[in-house]
């Protein structure tokens, strides 16, 4: 959600756009990475219960970080372009 809202921030100044696109991206992709590797932690264990919640929440995360990166790689090509 941030990289979305900096990328907002973005259709004035490319700054915003780039500090977008780095959290939208690598951060968000990094912290469902963590997220991964806990998770198979937890289910290496002799007792795991998945909680209901999990699955989708990992998918909107994973769909809003795409939506992120798109919008604001979209409004650096633009920036790049009219330089």
């Amino acid at each position: 959600m941030a990289g979305i809202a900096l990328a907002y921030f973005g259709l004035t100044s490319a700054a915003f756009a780039f500090a977008g696109w780095a959290v939208a991206g690598p951060l968000a992709i990094g912290l469902l990475a963590a997220h991964t590797m806990s998770d198979t932690k937890q289910r290496a264990k002799p007792f795991y219960s998945q909680s209901g919640w999990a699955v989708p929440t990992y998918w909107v995360v994973l769909a809003v970080a795409f939506i992120g990166v798109g919008l604001c790689s979209w409004l650096i090509a633009d920036w790049a372009a009219r330089l």
